[in-house]
């Protein structure tokens, strides 16, 4: 059965309201404020992508040319880790209103984003939060499509996808189909980080539930086994309140924290 098709499986991608999705109360619930868990990984994949930037400008190579970040949501911090780096970026999204959200963000980063470009900052020669705002408007597209059949092969040179393939679906297979996808979407050899929420079963934006796929670092190395040249993927322990909460609004902790991948694809 094709993936994301309207006969696809309960628990699969194809069967949740995506487009109801509410970006400003997710976004609320996980980045209004810098989280010491994301800081971590937000620092990981600066420091890959420094690493890899050098080992380019020593070979002569200068910028990445197009940076691509997979189903960014309301999280606006995966792109700005590539965004001293690339000439332009893709924020490749699904849903309607994450869309809307995004293009209203690339027009005026909102004030909440400035922690988390002060991790990037330094990599990037100590550009202020005001370079960054111009920069992101100059640079960065939305573009609306779906992971399982739109995303183009072999396109980016430098990408990013965080809390997205674990988090579409109840179906595991559906989780390495997205995980291949982005890979695929690379040029090879090309870096990229990866993000995933551990040990989740699925999660509340306001009053709509969505699903979740379980996956461990075990299940990421796996997958990272047939689609990376080279990967180290780290657990990163929860550092703060749940990002998951319960149908009164609480924290609850449902899921054992996250695991960061950084690679270069095959």
């Amino acid at each position: 059965m094709k993936v994301n098709s309207p006969g696809a499986s309960p628990g699969s991608n194809s069967r949740f309201p995506w487009d109801n999705f509410d970006p400003k109360k997710y976004q609320e619930n996980n980045y209004k404020e810098l989280r010491a868990d994301d800081a971590r990984i937000l620092g990981h994949g600066v420091d890959w992508f420094s690493q890899v930037a050098l080992w380019r400008y020593s070979g002569g190579k200068g910028r990445f040319s197009h940076g691509i970040d997979v189903g960014p949501g309301s999280n606006l911090y995966p792109t700005l880790s590539m965004l001293g780096y690339c000439r332009k970026i893709t924020l490749f999204e699904y849903g309607a209103a994450n869309v809307q959200y995004l293009r209203g963000e690339i027009e005026h980063l909102s004030d909440s984003w400035k922690p988390f470009w002060d991790v990037v900052s330094p990599s990037v020669g100590h550009r202020d939060f005001e370079w960054a705002r111009r920069t992101l408007r100059k640079r960065a597209t939305v573009v609306q499509g779906n992971l399982f059949s739109d995303l183009p092969k072999g396109e980016f040179d430098v990408g990013t996808m965080h809390f997205v393939a674990e988090s579409l679906t109840e179906k595991p297979q559906e989780v390495r189909y997205g995980v291949r996808n982005f890979t695929r979407s690379l040029v090879p050899g090309s870096p990229f980080v990866m993000a995933n929420v551990e040990g989740s079963k699925g999660y509340l934006v306001g009053d709509q539930w969505f699903p979740a796929a379980p996956v461990t670092a075990t299940d990421v190395e796996w997958m990272l086994d047939l689609l990376a040249l080279e990967k180290r993927v780290e657990h990163i322990d929860i550092d703060g309140p749940s990002i998951h909460l319960n149908a009164e609004g609480k924290p609850e902790v449902d899921y054992t924290g996250y695991v960061v991948s950084m690679g270069l694809s095959y």
